[in-house]
């Protein structure tokens, strides 16, 4: 991968970054009116998907060639985001709600250790499970990502007649929310090596992004608002968040 793409693909991860930070931020609690290109959430997520596909077959088949070397660095990749990110959260929300608390209204704040330790371990999106990470409402992502980490390895590394009963024994582990959006990430992987099957032609690739943004993403959003853990861990839908933001309340 040559500098120019490198710096290409950094430049689309960072509109993606923006477009998912306007759209956590388009709410009524936060803004007095509508943000600018705050409805393109989703649509960034999937390219967040895509991209890492991408990355991930790349590094693979240049880097990361043997088992040992890519757990170490989807570990370390997963790992050195997730720390700060538990940290800061837990501190944050701490002290915003001593500022502020009506903000935090909508967002959990109890069960502490389960929510560290499943948000630690990638667990707070396993099965039927939606556990949120207090107000950090995009964390569920970390944890697929994760999940398409260890399903890509598996298919990758584990030899013979073990690699599919892996691959199909850890797909039902995580659960239909996570295999939904895996066709998303996968596109990635054959984007990547579209450019050694020269024959094939481009408008099979395309079908294939418009089905995942239908039937995908669509119906991997209804199971996420109605995953919650039983005992009151809060779920997606307990955040508030419509895509859309709505007026403050004049009462």
């Amino acid at each position: 991968m040559n500098r120019a793409f490198s710096i290409y693909l950094d430049l689309v991860r960072f509109v993606a970054a923006v477009l998912v930070y306007l759209w956590h931020s388009n709410q009524k609690a936060i803004v007095d009116g509508p943000v600018f290109a705050g409805g393109y959430g989703p649509s960034a997520v999937i390219v967040f998907f895509v991209l890492s596909g991408f990355v991930i077959a790349y590094v693979v088949e240049t880097k990361e060639r043997d088992w040992r070397r890519y757990l170490a660095g989807r570990g370390a990749r997963i790992y050195s985001v997730v720390v700060p990110v538990v940290v800061l959260t837990l501190l944050m929300d701490t002290v915003g709600r001593q500022l502020d608390a009506a903000i935090y209204a909508s967002y959990p704040f109890d069960q502490f250790a389960i929510r560290v330790v499943a948000s630690l371990f990638m667990l707070n999106e396993i099965g039927p499970v939606s556990i949120t990470f207090f107000s950090n409402v995009p964390y569920w992502s970390i944890a697929y990502e994760w999940w398409y980490y260890v399903l890509f390895g598996l298919a990758m590394f584990v030899p013979g007649r073990w690699r599919w009963p892996s691959v199909i024994g850890a797909a039902l582990l995580v659960g239909p929310k996570i295999v939904l959006l895996l066709p998303i990430w996968l596109s990635g992987v054959v984007l990547y090596r579209w450019q050694y099957r020269p024959g094939l032609p481009v408008r099979w690739f395309m079908p294939h992004c418009l089905w995942c943004r239908r039937w995908a993403y669509l119906p991997f959003t209804t199971l996420r608002s109605s995953g919650s853990w039983i005992s009151g861990c809060g779920n997606w839908s307990a955040t508030g968040y419509s895509g859309k933001w709505r007026s403050r309340s004049t009462s």
